[in-house]
């Protein structure tokens, strides 16, 4: 499996239509989800400050197991 950063991330759901979010605090760390405001949130995580590089990778296989349809074309991601 392949490890993707952020802005990846960001990318490959907004292309398969995946809404997703994400909000930070100072020193609280950031909180990231699937879904939206509109619709509800599927999954959410709160990350401390010190694993935020783990934001990518977690909204991906969050994505796959809640959508995994939208991953079947692509065996990379």
């Amino acid at each position: 499996m392949m490890i993707f950063d952020f802005d990846d991330a960001i990318a490959i759901l907004y292309a398969r239509k995946i809404n997703c979010g994400h909000q930070t605090l100072w020193d609280g760390g950031m909180t990231i989800w699937l879904g939206d405001d509109i619709n509800g949130r599927k999954a959410e995580t709160t990350l401390p400050p010190q694993s935020l590089g783990s934001a990518g990778p977690w909204l991906i296989e969050a994505a796959r197991r809640l959508y995994p349809d939208e991953f079947l074309d692509v065996d990379s991601t």
